[in-house]
């Protein structure tokens, strides 16, 4: 006596391949969209809130994500406004704090080098007399005068158009002036604000210039998000898979 059976394998190899062509890279771009979303831009952010001292929602906001597709299984976490490109190139305005070294030049820095103000290798902070916002950033408002005054010549001490102001019914001058040169009491190369009172004058630092100054790495982007990737990933695509399973099972494709 004998038995014999037989299948036919035409739908179940149709079906095979339609998972390996269709389900599985769907379940992988989920999962690495996933991690990236729910793991590792989360990672850097908490990061970023506790290296950096007030750090604004713009440093808290800095990353983007471009999903991946079945088609492109390849999910990228950037910082706005940039590519992320190593070694020895900036990344954006957060690449000295990704990568060490200097920083790229604020556009203030790049206004005042065009005025002729700052020199190509010099940079700006604030002196003892700027006015800081919450995140110890001089203000954009005195910012904006600054550059709107300034005056651009190459003389040794140059006084932009002053404007005269009240304060509690008194009447005074004020002026901005740069410093090329070290003159008097005014030792550093800088930007200066004059305000003459009815009874004398004050002269204040608010713009300091110095040599390009070098930071340490202090984000750490790729190594974050190696730890978090190695951590999520693998258990992630595990239940997209099952979940794609169940889905599939259902429908009874397979």
């Amino acid at each position: 006596m004998q038995l014999s059976v037989s299948i036919n394998t035409t739908k179940l190899t149709r079906d095979l391949q339609l998972w390996q062509k269709t389900v599985v890279p769907l379940a992988i771009a989920k999962a690495l969209t996933f991690t990236v979303k729910k793991a590792i831009q989360p990672a850097i952010t908490g990061d970023a809130g506790r290296v950096f001292d007030r750090p604004t929602r713009r440093t808290l906001d800095s990353t983007w994500i471009k999903a991946a597709t079945p088609q492109n299984l390849e999910a990228t976490l950037k910082i706005k406004d940039d590519a992320i490109s190593l070694p020895n190139k900036h990344i954006s305005w957060l690449g000295h704090h990704i990568a060490g070294g200097g920083r790229v030049s604020k556009r203030s820095e790049t206004l005042l080098r065009q005025r002729g103000i700052l020199a190509s290798d010099e940079y700006i902070v604030p002196g003892a007399k700027a006015r800081l916002d919450g995140h110890g950033n001089i203000s954009r408002g005195q910012m904006q005068q600054i550059l709107s005054r300034v005056d651009a010549s190459f003389d040794a001490l140059t006084r932009a158009p002053g404007r005269v102001s009240r304060v509690k019914g008194k009447a005074y001058g004020e002026t901005y002036f740069y410093l090329r040169a070290p003159r008097g009491r005014l030792t550093r190369r800088g930007i200066y604000r004059r305000v003459v009172f009815g009874y004398g004058t004050a002269v204040e630092p608010v713009l300091i210039f110095v040599r390009s100054p070098k930071y340490r790495k202090r984000l750490h982007f790729f190594e974050i998000a190696e730890r978090e990737f190695q951590k999520h990933y693998p258990l992630q695509l595990k239940y997209e898979i099952e979940l794609a399973s169940r889905k599939q099972a259902a429908r009874h494709l397979i």
